[in-house]
């Protein structure tokens, strides 16, 4: 045994962790992950104060007055609704997507029989009133075991009670369909568990992404309107832009994370997951508290500046997602808004900083489990939480400088910028068995391209929305980003709504218009709902 492992050893013993058989494995991801390591060692030193992650209280007076839009089922029509999406849950084609654990087919008729018998009687409804939505599967429902992607969890007791974002979405009216997918215990960007890869509905054969991978494959398949999904390094964002859905990670802390399993406690998210920006819109602002106020509508993007992140985010995109990109900039000045390049010179050491906080995070709330259950696991998450053993004190304090910094040249940014744009993915959807994608200038495993672009927001706890924009070959989504300070998912709502109306074959270069797949969603019949 050499000296390196040894030493392996003996912090994993401390733990009661160790296994000998796993030092040489142990030993060459971390020598592998070595070179985004030594990136949070930079020229500033180390002497700055390390500002804490900051949980920002919901933040009511940044909405607008404007009254939701009022849905008004006619009657019996949710209950229409709930049984055929039952139906089209039992459908084979629905059920090899692997996005749906369980449907809760009489709890969702139940509710909307409740729903109808309102409605005809003209008693008031909430803002999300038969609408229906999934959660992921690591955010407690009353009465149902959380599995979190892995049968480890499947003896445990039921839940007591909703977690609070489930129970807003319920007191709105919103009717509860399915849990879904995701990769074990949200520690993955690829969307795989036991019971195997969630597949994209857009895409046969390729990726999701993760880890809320049965969220947007469910919403992209036209099983639900809205589904549940949380964020920990893009696990939102991500599936979101490989299934051509909208995606949004709001600001750190502005929805409660009660009731749901915790993977990086400074960096978890809990946001929506829709087919359209009003639909998160509504759901943002049902889950913040705010149902009485919905983003305004804008006409053109007069008087708003866009920050295109270059450096980082722009010097390694695969060439379709780049022409997306700068597809997505012509269009934003065709609507008025003023663009500058902005770089954030910090954003190269997120690899570093991720893996550096995200480890020992995620191996503190899941020791015990990685104690008592680790064969049980699947390889790729057991990898990771081991590896958190080795991420040591040091390293995780340098990480927060970092974060501190990101932040501090985010603000810089702010400063003449009122939303940051980039891609979401550097990658179109890869296929389920790819191992690494290729860029220009580099090679990447899967699981490090996929959150590249999205992991920065974390870090610094900044609201993001993953917006569809165009798709690949195959059909795959490929998603643009947009980003604003703290409390302003209005601003970014906003844009995106307007963003999202433009004429989508005017939205790419011209040499790319041959790379738009027409994709085989599942639309959801919505028979007798109307919208005023």
């Amino acid at each position: 045994m050499s000296a390196s492992h040894a030493h392996l050893g003996r912090v994993a013993d401390k733990l009661g962790l160790d296994a000998p058989e796993r030092h040489a494995l142990w030993a060459a991801r971390l020598a592998e992950d070595q070179p985004a390591v030594d990136q949070l060692y930079g020229p500033e030193g180390s002497s700055r104060t390390v500002r804490p992650p900051e949980a920002h209280a919901c933040a009511d007076e940044t909405g607008s007055d404007i009254g939701l839009p009022t849905v008004h089922p006619v009657a019996g029509s949710a209950t229409q609704c709930v049984r055929a999406a039952v139906q089209r849950c039992a459908d084979k084609d629905v059920r090899d997507l692997n996005a749906i654990v369980h449907v809760f087919a009489a709890e969702a008729l139940s509710a909307s029989e409740e729903l109808d018998e309102r409605i005809s009687t003209n008693c008031a409804i909430g803002p999300l009133a038969g609408r229906l939505i999934a959660v992921k599967d690591m955010v407690n429902i009353r009465g149902h075991v959380a599995t979190a992607g892995t049968r480890v969890l499947a003896g445990h007791a039921p839940a007591t009670e909703d977690a609070p974002v489930v129970a807003r979405l319920r007191a709105a009216d919103a009717i509860l369909l399915a849990s879904t997918s995701m990769h074990t215990l949200a520690y993955g960007a690829i969307g795989a568990n036991d019971a195997g890869p969630v597949h994209n509905p857009n895409s046969p054969g390729a990726m999701t992404g993760g880890s809320s991978s049965g969220s947007a494959a469910a919403v992209a398949a036209g099983l639900v309107d809205i589904a549940l999904g949380t964020d920990t390094g893009g696990s939102i964002r991500i599936p979101a832009a490989l299934c051509a859905v909208v995606g949004l990670k709001p600001t750190f802390g502005s929805l409660p994370v009660d009731g749901v399993l915790p993977l990086g406690p400074s960096l978890d998210h809990v946001g929506p997951i829709g087919r359209t920006v009003d639909d998160v819109a509504r759901a943002f602002a049902v889950l913040s508290g705010r149902s009485a106020r919905m983003t305004p509508s804008i006409s053109d993007l007069t008087g708003v500046t866009v920050g295109v992140l270059r450096g980082y985010f722009y010097d390694h995109l695969d060439l379709a997602v780049r022409h997306a990109l700068d597809g997505a900039i012509h269009v934003i000045r065709q609507l008025g808004g003023s663009v500058h390049d902005v770089e954030i010179p910090t954003a190269y050491r997120t690899p570093g900083a991720m893996l550096c906080t995200l480890g020992p995070e995620a191996l503190h709330s899941h020791l015990d489990l990685l104690r008592d259950h680790r064969k049980e696991l699947p390889e790729d998450v057991r990898l990771r939480l081991e590896l958190g053993m080795f991420r040591t004190g040091e390293k995780y304090i340098r990480a927060q400088h970092v974060r501190d910094r990101l932040r501090i040249e985010m603000d810089c940014a702010m400063d003449e910028a009122d939303l940051l744009l980039t891609a979401t993915v550097p990658v179109p959807a890869p296929r389920l068995d790819a191992r690494t994608v290729q860029v220009p200038g580099a090679t990447w495993r899967v699981g490090q391209a996929l959150p590249r672009l999205t992991a920065p927001f974390n870090l610094t706890g900044y609201p993001a929305l993953s917006l569809p924009w165009a798709h690949d070959e195959r059909g795959g989504g490929i998603g643009i980003q947009l980003a604003a300070r703290p409390h302003q998912e209005d601003k970014i709502l906003a844009a995106a709504a307007l963003l999202e109306a433009t004429d989508p074959d005017t939205r790419l270069a011209p040499s790319l218009h041959n790379l738009r797949g027409a994709g085989r969603a599942l639309p959801l019949q919505r028979e007798g709902f109307s919208e005023v």
